[in-house]
């Protein structure tokens, strides 16, 4: 995208702001997860952040940052470039939530595979994803895969879009 997602607007604010107000009615707490480098940011100013402590391992450094900061606590995840996740979405992943099994996600398709950016991690995950981490298996939907989560079909059929360059930014903007 060659910007901070964060920063796009798809609902007349950051995307980053947009996320959090749809979290906050489910979670006792809502984190932004930011590299070292972003904290300083004046668009981060504010914001209860959770710094990576891992590097060059993608989405999975904020999600073991979040575990080290809370081992006991489930956390759902929501990438900030998923800008039609609403609470209708979250609220579909939260009722169908199986706290005997390590996570709760979204399939992305007919084979299955899970979204593993918008889902919700058990704390009994924690130490398969470490375990992941120390193996160097950063693919985040391969650890998802092997946590065998919960997987449920998206009430709507584009909720779980991702905006992951210029065009298609232009693209959804226009619709």
């Amino acid at each position: 995208m060659k910007k901070d997602k964060g920063l796009l607007n798809y609902h007349g604010e950051a995307q980053i702001q947009f996320a959090l107000k749809q979290l906050v009615p489910f979670c006792a707490k809502v984190f932004i997860s930011c590299r070292k480098e972003q904290r300083d940011l004046p668009h981060y100013s504010g914001l209860p952040l959770i710094i990576d402590q891992y590097k060059d391992c993608g989405a999975l450094a904020g999600i073991l940052s979040a575990f080290e900061y809370q081992p006991d606590a489930a956390w759902l995840v929501l990438a900030c470039d998923m800008p039609r996740v609403d609470s209708l979405v979250i609220r579909q992943l939260i009722c169908h939530r199986n706290k005997t099994r390590h996570a709760t996600a979204f399939r992305l398709d007919a084979q299955s595979f899970p979204e593993p950016l918008c889902a919700l991690y058990e704390p009994s995950a924690y130490p398969m994803m470490r375990k992941a981490y120390a193996s160097k298996a950063y693919a985040l939907v391969k650890i998802l895969q092997s946590l065998n989560p919960v997987l449920l079909q998206p009430t709507a059929s584009q909720s779980l879009l991702n905006i992951n360059t210029p065009d298609h930014y232009l693209e959804e903007n226009l619709k």
